[in-house]
């Protein structure tokens, strides 16, 4: 259905929906009283629609006035000598207004000879799509580099043509093969309107607004860890911003600052949690040239992920006085480990900070670090099973994420997991850190990695 109401009798054009289209009569531009004395055209009868650029001294979208409108038309150093028309029936400024300029059912004088049922449309500005040949200034000098439509202007020229095409008293106009550039229709040697008839027909098409496919997840962190919150959407020229409520309950842009990064990507990261980031709230709205999309709301919890006391797992582990370095002892499985809270990464292991108990080879005044995966949960906290719902028929286990697996765990058998918080994303999978529990086989009690995607959707071990 269209949004445009023309009359016939006046070659007047009104939207009917002025919140998506704003369409301004322009009768003081040049020859629009004397259209009545000139050469008219049956509305019915007109079958082409020809797109333009206004042209300009400088590149891109540029406003011009009414009166610098006129001036272009009524020079009389123009090549042609001064146009007793406008040139024009719409122009369309770089805030999305489109000013109509000449009655539609008089001849204006923008491309003969293939004036006569034809309506011109112009955007001011001088425009390239970088592949048709390289327009020149209104000075004679070469554009410097492809330049686009303003935003507001290609919504409103697609809006417009869209308008025209579907109304029924311009039966002969009813889609995009009626619609041309300048430069297209016979014997013209114009550059304009600076692009190809497929970027043409590119630019007045409407987008489809973009889609979400994926929706961000909320996340759990440790101080001092990255929180990485991912979007997936659908759509052309897709562009993104993430989004935080502020304390006054609004939504405002993430801005580059307290460790925040890629806030304009599908993937923001806020580098660093500190404690006073325990439950920020962030969205992201998806937009391209269709509309926008804005995502369900996440949170940023933050805490000690880890539990306070461990215990040692397996034989022959490793206490240094730094991560992976600076042994001090090795020692068996037993013993209580009980963290302070550092923690850092180092030899792609992740490595706590703490005091150990019950080993006579260090002692438990003594700050020492261990690997996590030498750590085993000690009794309490959560414990999810381990269901399979990727239907693999077996869960892997690993030492590492991006390492081997050190063994699997048959659906057979009815494991359980008990989580120590640590998560990294390997090739677009998701591993977690944890005690596994409840089996047989020989790394049971062994602190392993498992893929979050061997656990149900709602389970606190995702």
């Amino acid at each position: 259905m269209s949004i445009l109401s023309i009359n016939t009798s006046t070659g007047i054009v009104t939207s009917t929906n002025t919140s998506q289209l704003r369409i301004v009569t322009q009768t003081g531009s040049t020859g629009w009283n004397n259209n009545l004395t000139n050469v008219a055209q049956t509305v019915g009868n007109i079958n082409r629609i020809t797109i333009h650029y206004t042209g300009a001294n400088s590149d891109g979208p540029v406003d011009m006035t009414l009166s610098g409108l006129n001036a272009t038309w009524e020079n009389p150093n123009r090549p042609e000598g001064a146009w007793i028309l406008p040139g024009y029936h719409f122009v369309i400024r770089p805030n999305g207004d489109v000013w109509q300029i000449g009655r539609i059912n008089r001849v204006s004088f923008g491309a003969a000879p293939h004036n006569t049922n034809n309506i011109h449309i112009a955007v001011m500005g001088l425009f390239w799509d970088g592949v048709s040949a390289r327009p020149r200034r209104n000075d004679g000098t070469l554009i410097a580099s492809a330049r686009d439509f303003a935003e507001q202007q290609r919504t409103a020229l697609q809006r417009l043509v869209q308008g025209l095409l579907t109304n029924s008293t311009l039966p002969r106009v009813t889609g995009n093969n009626h619609v041309y550039g300048h430069r297209h229709l016979p014997g013209q040697t114009t550059y304009c309107p600076g692009m190809t008839r497929a970027n043409v027909h590119a630019a007045i098409t409407p987008v489809a607004p973009p889609r979400i496919t994926v929706q961000p997840e909320s996340i759990r962190r440790d101080i001092g860890q990255h929180a990485n919150f991912t979007v997936t959407a659908t759509g052309t020229a897709r562009s993104y911003q993430w989004q935080w409520r502020n304390a006054s309950g609004g939504w405002q842009a993430v801005l580059p600052i307290n460790g925040a990064i890629n806030m304009n990507t599908r993937a923001f990261t806020q580098n660093n949690v500190t404690a006073n980031m325990d439950g920020w709230a962030y969205r992201v709205v998806v937009t391209n040239a269709g509309g926008s999309v804005t995502s369900n709301i996440v949170t940023l919890s933050v805490g000690s992920t880890y539990p306070s006391t461990f215990r040692i797992s397996g034989p022959n582990t490793f206490v240094g006085s730094l991560p992976n370095s600076g042994q001090i002892a090795s020692i068996g499985p037993g013993g209580t480990f009980r963290r302070n809270g550092e923690r850092q990464l180092a030899g792609n292991w992740t490595w706590l900070r703490g005091h150990l108990s019950g080993f006579s080879a260090v002692d438990p005044n003594r700050l020492v670090w261990i690997a996590t995966t030498r750590l085993e949960r000690a009794a309490g906290g959560t414990e999810c099973p381990i269901t399979d719902p990727a239907n693999f028929g077996f869960t892997n286990v690993r030492q590492l994420p991006a390492g081997p697996n050190v063994g699997i765990i048959p659906n057979t058998i009815s494991a359980r997991f008990r989580p120590t918080g640590d998560v990294q994303v390997v090739n677009g999978h998701r591993w977690r850190l944890g005690t596994i529990m409840n089996t047989s086989l020989p790394f049971n009690n062994t602190t392993l990695w498992v893929a979050t995607s061997q656990f149900p959707v709602n389970s606190p071990c995702r």
